[in-house]
């Protein structure tokens, strides 16, 4: 989850890039209650829309990028030792978030 200025989201200026669906600035989320929750919260606020902010529950990246950066993850593999002998564990993480 990603916190958006309303503002923003309405010019086309969601600092959200790594996220699936914005397109240089333009969200591209069509989903129908997502639009007329980003209205709803206009109208409701239609007097200090400049300080308005919401909870983004659509960010998301494509599978195998990190959900805080964007990032391309990469493979990890630990070896450790465990009951004498050595076991090894793959896991998937972010360089720049880990």
């Amino acid at each position: 989850m990603k916190i958006v200025k309303l503002l923003d989201y309405f010019n086309d200026e969601c600092d959200n890039l790594l996220c699936k669906y914005n397109h240089y600035g333009v969200c591209l989320n069509d989903d129908e209650n997502f639009l007329a929750d980003r209205l709803d919260e206009a109208v409701d606020n239609k007097d200090n829309i400049e300080n308005i902010y919401f909870d983004c529950n659509y960010f998301s990246v494509e599978d195998g990028y990190c959900e805080e950066c964007g990032r391309e993850l990469k493979k990890v593999v630990n070896t450790y030792e465990a009951w004498g002998r050595p076991v090894q564990e793959e896991r998937w993480e972010c360089p720049y978030c880990d």
